[in-house]
């Protein structure tokens, strides 16, 4: 069965991640992508991972994870032969992704407007920090100056720390992946009327709908959620993160029916606690009470006592761990590449089965040539 998006053609004319995640998508289902670097290459290639090597050869472990799959060619944009290049490519291309300051493609008259004049079919999608416009629009932006800027900060880390970045480049991705939806939609529409479309995308707005609920309640009623902490997005005592004997485990049983699965479980029978005006009166004894119960075993146990009795919990892990665990599930998330030096290299992929198509390995895109 053929994947979805083959004999597609992608340019994707990004550099870092978000932009670069978003074409992976395309290549991950079975698009031919093609990336535009720069002369020298995307920076990023030498920057980053616990590899120096393979950053000194241009081919980063953060290169790598939004990279493979895909073609490379480097084109000098600011020189008439590489402007000339780059339209004679998106004169044949379906999708086009870049995410250089707004106005700045533009200015070398490969904006939107040009693109689309010399292939209407072309879907344009530029991802900026802002949207572009005016104001703060034409700001520049990375991952951590948006969780600074969107409110993300301002939620994460105690009284103690201050406020934090989350540790992985979550605006970098989310956007990457909004971005591929808005593609996805724009394909769809283009079906039906043979249209292109020129699609913006603002970081910003991608890490504030990451803060939905927070946004809703701010807007009706003014309030500030201020540094969450350990705390669970509910709010209910039940959920949160918790100290266990030998680590830290994190549960979820805000719903009556998950409130005494819990109680069951932890043999807590206390008659201040069976309803939630209760519990919400007595919320420090009831915390404490969860707090001494759990220290009686540890994180792995009681996970297991847990989620066998029906409630959603699970141990703090680190990276190693949670990718042993993703794998007893058999799912095929991670994809299976080869290193120009023959080392074997495995990659995200995509965090959904599409008729359990085959997963064909990926390739690793050589530093291109000017």
């Amino acid at each position: 069965m053929s994947l979805p998006f083959t004999g597609l053609s992608v340019l994707d004319v990004t550099h870092v991640i978000a932009g670069a995640h978003a074409a992976y998508h395309f290549a991950l289902l079975g698009a031919d992508v093609l990336r535009v670097e720069p002369p020298g290459g995307d920076p990023l290639r030498a920057r980053g991972g616990a590899d120096a090597a393979l950053a000194a050869a241009g081919l980063s472990t953060p290169f790598l994870a939004q990279a493979a799959g895909k073609r490379a060619i480097a084109l000098d944009l600011r020189m008439p032969e590489g402007r000339n290049a780059l339209l004679a490519l998106a004169t044949r291309a379906d999708i086009l992704i870049e995410n250089y300051r707004p106005g700045a493609l533009a200015a070398l008259g490969l904006g939107a407007d040009a693109l689309r004049a010399a292939n209407p079919r072309l879907i344009h999608c530029s991802i900026s920090g802002y949207g572009g416009g005016e104001g703060p629009g034409d700001w520049r932006a990375y991952d951590h100056v948006i969780q600074a800027a969107s409110g993300i900060m301002s939620m994460t880390g105690t009284e103690a720390t201050g406020p934090l970045r989350a540790g992985p480049q979550i605006v970098d991705y989310a956007t990457g992946s909004a971005a591929a939806f808005a593609c996805a939609a724009a394909l769809h529409r283009r079906a039906a009327t043979g249209e292109g479309a020129s699609i913006s995308v603002s970081m910003l707005e991608v890490a504030l709908g990451l803060c939905g609920a927070f946004v809703a309640d701010h807007t009706a009623t003014g309030a500030l959620p201020g540094l969450r902490g350990q705390e669970a997005g509910s709010g209910s005592p039940l959920s949160g993160v918790f100290d266990t004997a030998d680590g830290l485990l994190a549960i979820a049983a805000s719903e009556a029916h998950q409130a005494a699965r819990l109680f069951a479980a932890l043999a807590i029978d206390d008659a201040r606690f069976t309803d939630g005006a209760g519990r919400a009166r007595h919320r420090v004894a009831l915390r404490d009470a969860i707090a001494t119960r759990l220290r009686d075993a540890p994180a792995t146990a009681w996970e297991t006592r847990l989620n066998t009795a029906g409630v959603p919990a699970a141990r703090v892990r680190n990276l190693a761990e949670a990718l042993a665990l993703q794998a007893q599930t058999h799912r095929p998330f991670l994809r299976d590449a080869t290193l120009p030096d023959g080392r074997a290299l495995r990659l995200p992929g995509l965090p959904f089965t599409l008729d359990a198509a085959p997963a064909a390995p990926l390739t690793i895109p050589e530093k291109p040539i000017c």
